[in-house]
């Protein structure tokens, strides 16, 4: 679940505002907040830095807002790759790899002992 609600009315702003931040239409963005469409990864990424928060904190996966995020710990090189990537990717193949990366990062981590 996205905390995009809660974090936009405690910085005070509107759907309006975030919308033209992120370069969507107010309703594109209404629907981010409700769950009936998913941000892109880059959209995401840009939310996560304009709440400066991390981009899992942003997705409900963790409770610290400043939580360092796996995305910033990733080589600048390994994620400048990640980046091209998702950009040869249609907007559908990017919502099923957002779906895919939400179930891995809510799986244990798998250990060699087990």
């Amino acid at each position: 679940m996205l905390r995009l609600k809660e974090l936009r009315l405690s910085a005070k702003k509107t759907q309006k505002e975030l919308a033209t931040f992120l370069g969507v239409d107010r309703t594109t963005y209404t629907k981010y907040e409700t769950g009936a469409s998913e941000p892109t990864f880059e959209t995401l990424s840009r939310l996560a830095t304009y709440y400066q928060v991390s981009i899992e904190y942003l997705m409900g996966l963790s409770v610290s807002e400043k939580e360092v995020s796996t995305v910033q710990t990733v080589d600048t090189k390994e994620l400048q790759q990640l980046k091209e990537l998702v950009n040869q990717l249609t907007p559908e193949q990017q919502q099923e790899l957002l779906k895919y990366g939400r179930y891995l990062a809510s799986q244990q981590p798998f250990s060699k002992d087990s």
